[in-house]
């Protein structure tokens, strides 16, 4: 009898738990298609993870906070605190940006009804399965998902994404592909991740619903431009990334990033090409295979 009340706790837990996660994630689908960010499937299963291991968190580190001043011995407290820092370090690196659906901005009437009709579904009380409430909610959001990426309608365009210095194209063909085109924009930006994060990434996933590139083109190598390409590899799936260096302009920094761009790019399955600017390749030839800078 002891062991069937704890087993319904548990279960009442945590259907409890996924009903706060489901309304939270729909509440917010709509906020984030509009602000142009890309929606993780996992969030509610990485909510259930990360929720006990923040509550943790804080818990040992008010306790260490207090017996530290308080000048009581705390070395277990600090250990324990550690193993649960790695831990979190560990559920974070889990992440992959393959999680990462993007919705395409519509209108916002039909951004607004879907977290209606997922709140009629939930409080409707004529339905009292829990699990077939989820199943309804979850059946409707994939269909919401797949009815705006359906529904999208975009012809093959060139878009200027720099209008003043026409520095940064945007070419949009029609298999749907998106090629990148930098001539020098990127570094002219003082805050490149700033500027990648809240212009670059919400326009095109705003624009075209996706998170996939075909191809990068970096025409003018340097530290902000492959900080750019950096960047936008953290959010999109680039498949092919071309870049034309000058190598007697490169300091340290700039290829450690050229490195460090060329094993993300491999690491992601796609393909780096790099190219030698026509004034640099009169001179002599650069050791690319270095690995050491």
């Amino acid at each position: 009898m002891l062991l069937q009340n704890i087993q319904n706790k548990i279960i009442k837990y945590f259907l409890n738990f996924f009903l706060v996660q489901v309304i939270a994630t729909f509440v917010s689908m709509p906020i984030l298609a509009m602000w142009g960010m890309p929606i993780s499937f996992m969030s509610i299963l990485g909510n259930l993870l990360f929720s006990p291991l923040m509550t943790i968190f804080l818990v040992l580190s008010s306790f260490l906070f207090f017996t530290e001043i308080l000048s009581i011995p705390n070395d277990f407290l600090a250990q324990a605190l550690n193993y649960n820092t790695i831990a979190i370090e560990y559920c974070l690196r889990l992440g992959s940006k393959k999680w990462l659906v993007a919705v395409p901005f519509s209108s916002k009437v039909l951004l607004a009804i879907f977290p209606f009709a997922c709140a009629i579904i939930l409080l409707n009380k004529r339905i009292k399965n829990l699990f077939f409430k989820f199943g309804l909610v979850f059946c409707l959001t994939f269909f919401f998902i797949g009815f705006l990426k359906l529904n999208k309608k975009i012809s093959a365009q060139t878009i200027m994404l720099d209008p003043i210095e026409n520095k940064l194209t945007l070419n949009y063909d029609a298999n749907n592909s998106i090629t990148i085109c930098d001539d020098g924009m990127f570094n002219k930006k003082s805050s490149i991740e700033n500027y990648i994060n809240f212009e670059i990434t919400p326009f095109l996933v705003k624009k075209f619903g996706t998170t996939y590139i075909q191809e990068l083109q970096l025409n003018k190598g340097g530290i902000r431009s492959l900080q750019a390409a950096l960047e936008l590899s953290k959010t999109f799936e680039i498949h092919k990334v071309k870049i034309k260096i000058n190598p007697p302009k490169m300091n340290k920094k700039a290829w450690r990033l050229f490195y460090k761009l060329r094993r993300k790019i491999e690491k992601d399955d796609g393909y780096f090409y790099k190219e030698i600017a026509e004034k640099a390749a009169q001179k002599e030839p650069f050791d690319f295979n270095n690995q050491n800078l």
